[in-house]
């Protein structure tokens, strides 16, 4: 392939709309996937002592490692997923979601929000997305 042959577009760094559409439902779906797995992660149930437990720091450790390489590497979808991640925790509020700490109640998706919701860990992690995403993006262009 020639220069010539390149698109301008590509050029330029810029996305194409339904790249951009493409990407932007990606990162809902990170989004919602991220809450459900901050939450099961938070919620992990290992012999210890009260209080938060060792294998449920490391589990969300993990995630906010995931979490920040992908608001970092895929911008728009950080951004997106970040955006759904704290809306998702505004909505549990808003609408009053009970929970349950009981130990299968991590497999019902909607007891999974409210439960992170109330824990905060899908608020620190959706937050520390964005905030990967918008700190890249504003390296990226200097502003």
């Amino acid at each position: 392939m020639t220069a010539s042959e390149v698109h301008p577009a590509s050029q330029s760094g810029r996305r194409t709309m339904p790249a951009a559409v493409g990407l932007a439902v990606l990162g809902a779906l990170v989004g919602v996937v991220g809450s459900y797995v901050t939450a099961v992660a938070g919620s992990v149930q290992s012999p210890g002592s009260p209080g938060v437990k060792p294998m449920t720091l490391l589990l969300l450790a993990v995630v906010a490692a995931a979490a920040v390489v992908i608001g970092w590497r895929w911008r728009i979808v950080g951004i997106v997923a970040g955006i759904v991640m704290l809306a998702l925790v505004a909505f549990a509020f808003i609408d009053q979601l009970a929970w349950s700490s009981a130990p299968g109640a991590w497999s019902n998706p909607a007891n999974a929000i409210a439960y992170g919701a109330a824990s905060g860990y899908p608020t620190l992690i959706g937050a520390a997305m964005l905030t990967s995403a918008l700190l890249h993006r504003r390296t990226r262009t200097g502003d």
